[in-house]
């Protein structure tokens, strides 16, 4: 038996679905698994994390904040108090607060070699901070990883990016997965010929999601054709009012897994308007029920959608238009787009390999590529 531990302050939207999906893997396994993690406004209720996670996987919260300041002196005494006592065999950092502070405790500790790191997205390609604060959060990765550890990215780009921009050494890939049991089939389209295209998004309203381009899109397609507009998730009113607007988007709060999965079989394309990602779940869940989708050409996007094949790639607000009315247009392109996503995800996204793989990279039987 194994003991692992996995740290996040960012247990939210796809990092938590990914934690829990890896943690589930290996307490199954026979494996002891702990996740230490912080508390956001964006974090479920304990509720929900309660039936997200297997009950063998001991949840211990800690108080750590994105932002950097005084409180990670705190939170770093906390995490060498945990690391000395715990005797991990693998500690697991996800997203960019907990790698920096779990690899400086595992230093400290004498431990950096049992650290992972997985950036889900590395800060130094956000769009929302300035092009210097970018190159500053690039350095500390660079620093950080000159510590020692593995990174283990969750998408060939992002693994590509830790390549040019940090070092090839200890580089891995540990690549997003789901669970093919809780994914439904999207049924063939029998519609009415008045009955609207339904495009929709899913996840929280944030600023990463760029939900301004899918309110435009929505304004300019609900003038041409028979469309509905659906964002499936909820966010913060003010700012839902300020980039949604009077557009004609539905937001439909939050819904849990089993509604989420119901929508999304029951719409028509999938448009993902973020301007940066990890590898996102809610892209491949869409294209695993077999949605056709429009995604910007960023990391992540471009490592689920083959473009022409199971969606588009768009480079530009008004490629994101072009495509999206092409499919909206086209019921038999969509169809066989949304015959090519299912299967392609079926056969690479499946949780299957997911243990094996962690394993390798936390103990060394893989070599880093």
């Amino acid at each position: 038996m194994r003991k692992i531990l996995h740290l996040t302050e960012a247990l939210a939207g796809g990092v938590l679905h990914s934690i829990a999906l890896l943690a589930n893997e290996q307490v199954r396994a026979g494996h002891s698994v702990t996740l230490l993690h912080s508390l956001r406004p964006d974090t479920p209720d304990e509720e929900i994390l309660r039936q997200l996670f297997d009950p063998q996987v001991r949840r211990v919260i800690i108080h750590m904040r994105s932002e950097i300041g005084p409180m990670d002196l705190k939170s770093l005494t906390i995490l060498l108090g945990f690391f000395t006592r715990g005797k991990y065999d693998a500690i697991h950092c996800h997203s960019s607060k907990a790698g920096a502070l779990g690899r400086i405790a595992a230093l400290l500790t004498f431990q950096i070699g049992k650290t992972c790191y997985s950036p889900h997205g590395f800060s130094f390609l956000r769009r929302d901070v300035s092009s210097r604060k970018r190159m500053a959060f690039l350095w500390i990765e660079r620093l950080l990883h000159s510590l020692g550890g593995k990174i283990s990215a969750c998408s060939a780009t992002e693994r590509d990016y830790a390549k040019i921009y940090l070092k090839k050494r200890h580089t891995y890939l540990l690549e997003n997965a789901i669970d093919l049991d809780t994914i439904p089939e999207k049924t063939p389209e029998q519609r009415m010929g008045d009955e609207a295209v339904i495009i929709a998004i899913s996840g929280r309203v944030t600023y990463a999601k760029a939900p301004w381009r899918f309110a435009e899109v929505a304004r300019k397609l609900s003038c041409e054709g028979n469309t509905r507009f659906m964002w499936l998730g909820d966010g913060d009113a003010t700012l839902k009012k300020e980039w949604i607007g009077d557009s004609p988007v539905e937001v439909s709060g939050w819904l849990n897994k089993a509604r989420l999965m119901q929508a999304l079989a029951g719409s028509d394309i999938f448009l993902f308007t973020s301007l940066w990602e990890g590898l996102p779940i809610a892209l491949i869940e869409a294209q695993a029920i077999g949605i056709p989708a429009v995604v910007t050409n960023i990391v992540g996007n471009k490592d689920i959608v083959v473009h022409g094949e199971t969606g588009f790639l768009a480079d530009s607000e008004e490629e994101i238009l072009i495509y999206t009315k092409k499919l909206a247009e086209d019921a038999g392109l969509r169809r066989r787009m949304g015959h090519a996503a299912r299967q392609h995800a079926l056969r690479r996204f499946n949780k299957n390999k997911l243990l094996e793989t962690s394993f390798s990279i936390y103990f060394g039987a893989e070599k880093a590529s």
